[in-house]
């Protein structure tokens, strides 16, 4: 998600050690919950990391690419999974009926997409682009829709109150565009590290403002 070795260890670090502060500082299940999806995701520096370090190494190259893959494409499965888990006791029925819904349609549509595209063995720049390329998403059928739509459910469906998964939503769309706007190529979801990062920061303060 970073475009260095070091620049990827570092926001990594550092959005670890912020997700781990909201955990032990609000001591709140739903905040918890939102760490560990932000967590998530910054586990993909990790292995860009891994990537940016053996470009040279095609069997090193090929665990980056497939842990990175499966990072990427499992973030709305690990989500749900721990809204279930520590969320349980507040939502309601038809919610987890409906979310379970959502989240077995994404799990066969990626099992069918899975089939459809070429093993994924690299995370390297083109030659027309110095920025790492998630290729699968340009060889999904739907592309990366199928994985937003589902993220954008899951989120709206589990996460309360309201307010604060609309700002949530917001952030990580906000985060999406401005990526695409000003990196001209590669994976936008390769390039905002730094958006990621600092995510945590405002995990709390909009906690806080959506009562």
């Amino acid at each position: 998600m970073c475009l260095d070795v070091k620049t990827s260890l570092l926001t990594f670090i550092i959005g670890t050690a912020l997700n781990t502060w909201n955990i032990t500082y609000y001591k709140n299940n739903t905040i918890i919950a939102v760490s560990i999806l932000w967590q998530w995701v910054l586990s993909m520096q990790l292995f860009e990391a891994y990537a940016w370090y053996n470009q040279k190494s095609p069997l090193q190259m090929q665990w980056a690419a497939k842990g990175a893959y499966l990072a990427n494409i499992t973030q709305p499965i690990v989500f749900a999974i721990v809204m279930f888990v520590l969320k349980s006791d507040e939502l309601s029925l038809q919610t987890k009926i409906t979310a379970g819904g959502v989240l077995t349609g994404y799990i066969l549509w990626l099992l069918y997409a899975s089939n459809k595209i070429p093993e994924v063995k690299q995370l390297i720049p083109t030659n027309d682009c110095n920025n790492l390329t998630y290729t699968w998403w340009n060889q999904f059928p739907g592309n990366a829709y199928i994985y937003i739509i589902t993220l954008v459910c899951l989120i709206l469906l589990m996460l309360k109150p309201f307010n604060f998964a609309l700002m949530q939503l917001s952030y990580i769309l906000l985060a999406l565009i401005l990526s695409m706007i000003y990196y001209s190529c590669g994976s936008p979801g390769s390039m905002w590290c730094l958006l990621a990062a600092f995510a945590p920061l405002l995990v709390g303060p909009m906690w806080e403002s959506s009562f």
